[in-house]
């Protein structure tokens, strides 16, 4: 695979045949892409489909890595070990020769090619069995999932919308620089160059609103799989982030009315991390013993007797813990390693099945809209619908809760602080509302958005592969 150039790889369709790919089309059907001669039936389409959710279940992408890159890039997690497994991220030490920015660059773009790959597949389903709802279900997953992954890549190695107006990333036209889009499959002549962050933005949000119309199903493949109100949630997130906020709020309250999936109540908030799914899962990266990210995932990293590269620091722990009345504060506990030493630690991904390898990394959950709504009303003044969601939230998760009587934004940070603790949220959140902060990895340097290393590098490989088409984040360009 390294000897070929990756981004070929990634958006022709020979990446459907490299040889990363032959050992899961020779091992199980479920996972893997079949060619043009065997997608023959909806049965044979929906296979593939579940091969590209496969490709986000990785070392570089939500079972392992990229699913807490949020916690250790912010203001509360720490490595008390350094394997470099995953440390340097948290460290903010990558470049653009980087197994990370390659890995995650590499793996996203991967994922993206398969989905652009089955969107072409779908052609080869019957037309009699076009008709059936499921078909519907799957086209809208693929929109769904494209734009999901754009959005990862374009918060990995783009500015954020909130920060466009002072970027230096631009290109020879004065555009803020987004990311290359893999809107289709291109030819191996191709040269990708970045969209603008415009353009790229935009692009994601269009792909959430033809998933949104294709999407019959609230909850697929055991939650494992983008329903409709997950599309939904995904695109309201999206909204927050481009500042879009009586849109974002709009759109959160319609999924919190109209989604099957409630929010888990304080007496089974902690017990809902131990099952399949997690508390009010709407769309999870769902790991088991044979697919998983063995060594390099979310529960090897956060338990005791392993890695151990994202910890909570004292003032996590003291900030989660600061109430007692908070069921939260239980997802993270003490307990002994194997030389008898206490450790405290987080315990969202202790594993299923007595394997801490195999966890559900949950992209987005029924919990998120609420934050979402909150945060949305606050900024558009709307007190009423503000308190409302903060205050359905928190009813949920304290013991002998008494309504707040006004909320402010930070009130909603820190909410969002106590609620994602450990999962892929914080440097994001601080990041998109432009507040700088201290990296327990990093020491006493403050990272914000005018920081330049909280982007990761486009990898030296892609642009020496495009041919210099593809521009370098200033922060790493010279």
């Amino acid at each position: 695979m390294y000897k070929i150039k990756l981004y070929t790889i990634l958006l022709t369709i020979a990446f459907a045949f490299s040889s990363c790919m032959e050992s899961f089309l020779n091992e199980d059907p479920s996972t893997g892409l079949p060619d043009d001669e065997v997608v023959e039936s909806l049965t044979d389409f929906d296979y593939v489909v579940n091969g590209v959710y496969h490709l986000m279940n990785h070392r570089y992408y939500y079972s392992g890595d990229f699913g807490v890159t949020g916690a250790l890039r912010g203001d509360g997690y720490k490595s008390l070990k350094s394997f470099n497994q995953f440390s340097p991220v948290g460290r903010y030490d990558t470049n653009p020769v980087s197994h990370f920015a390659l890995g995650y660059w590499e793996q996203m773009y991967k994922a993206l090619g398969a989905v652009n790959r089955a969107i072409e597949l779908k052609e080869n389903v019957p037309a009699d069995e076009q008709e059936d709802p499921k078909y519907d279900q799957l086209v809208g997953e693929l929109y769904a999932i494209r734009a999901t992954i754009h959005f990862d890549v374009a918060r990995t190695f783009a500015d954020l919308p909130t920060y466009a107006s002072q970027s230096s990333n631009k290109d020879a036209n004065g555009n803020v620089m987004g990311i290359p889009l893999a809107d289709k499959l291109y030819g191996t002549d191709h040269l990708p160059t970045r969209a603008s962050l415009e353009e790229t933005y935009d692009f994601i949000v269009a792909d959430y609103d033809t998933a949104i119309t294709f999407l019959n199903e609230d909850i697929t493949r055991g939650g494992g799989g983008v329903g409709v109100s997950a599309a939904k949630g995904l695109k309201a997130r999206v909204l927050l982030y481009l500042e879009r906020d009586q849109e974002a709020l709009d759109l959160a309250k319609e999924v919190i009315e109209g989604s099957s999936i409630p929010l888990v109540d304080a007496s089974n908030y902690v017990d809902a991390w131990t099952k399949e799914n997690g508390p009010g899962n709407l769309f999870a990266i769902i790991a088991n013993a044979r697919y998983n990210a063995s060594l390099n995932s979310v529960g090897y990293y956060t338990q005791p007797d392993s890695y151990e590269e994202v910890f909570p620091t004292d003032e996590e722990i003291a900030f989660i813990q600061s109430d007692a009345n908070d069921v939260r504060k239980d997802v993270i506990i003490t307990s002994l390693n194997e030389g008898g030493e206490e450790m405290t630690h987080l315990n969202k991904f202790a594993g299923r099945d007595n394997q801490v390898t195999i966890n559900p990394v949950q992209v987005i959950r029924i919990a998120e809209l609420y934050l979402i709504a909150a945060e949305a009303a606050v900024k558009e003044g709307n007190s009423t619908d503000a308190l409302k969601y903060y205050n359905d939230l928190r009813r949920n998760r304290f013991t002998n809760y008494t309504d707040a009587t006004e909320v402010t934004l930070d009130d909603i940070l820190d909410e969002r602080r106590r609620e994602f603790t450990g999962e892929n949220h914080r440097s994001y959140d601080l990041l998109r509302n432009n507040r700088s902060f201290l990296v327990p990895n990093v020491g006493e340097e403050e990272i914000s958005q005018a920081s330049g290393k909280n982007l990761f590098a486009i990898p030296q490989r892609e642009i020496d592969a495009s041919k210099g088409s593809i521009q370098q984040n200033s922060y790493y360009a010279n």
